[in-house]
């Protein structure tokens, strides 16, 4: 019977194979309660960390459009409609992806943003007095 070797580290023989990037690995290079090799651990890790700051900037974001439309001179800002539209794609984006990685607690997080954004959305197309087909509008 022929042994392979761990595609990871090339030294001991692979007995598992990591679920993410299917190769064979060992017992030294497997994590077993995720089922990965430790590459894909450190890879997830880094994804979540990136998420997690992703998740930290749109609060951000969120929270200075909200300040921005209370200002009666920003009601008319195309920028910040721009801006508000973007965020919500990132957001549905964001949305999609952790349907299929499982990046712990950021669902809630994303969902709530999400529909704090809609509204403001909504403010500021109504402020504008813009057809909500965003190809009509103007370009900046």
């Amino acid at each position: 019977m022929l042994k392979m070797k761990c595609e990871r580290c090339e030294i001991d023989s692979a007995s598992l194979f990591c679920l993410r990037c299917k190769r064979a690995i060992c017992g030294k290079c497997y994590e077993d309660s995720l089922g990965l090799c430790s590459d894909c651990v450190n890879f997830k890790k880094a994804t979540e960390w990136d998420r997690r700051q992703l998740v930290r900037i749109l609060t951000e974001t969120v929270r200075i459009s909200t300040n921005n439309l209370e200002k009666q001179k920003c009601h008319a800002c195309e920028i910040l409609r721009y801006h508000l539209l973007f965020t919500l794609k990132v957001l549905k984006n964001l949305g999609i992806e952790l349907e299929h990685e499982d990046l712990t607690g950021l669902r809630a997080p994303v969902h709530q943003l999400r529909d704090a954004v809609i509204p403001l959305i909504i403010e500021a197309i109504s402020q504008k007095k813009l057809a909500a087909d965003p190809t009509s509008w103007p370009r900046i």
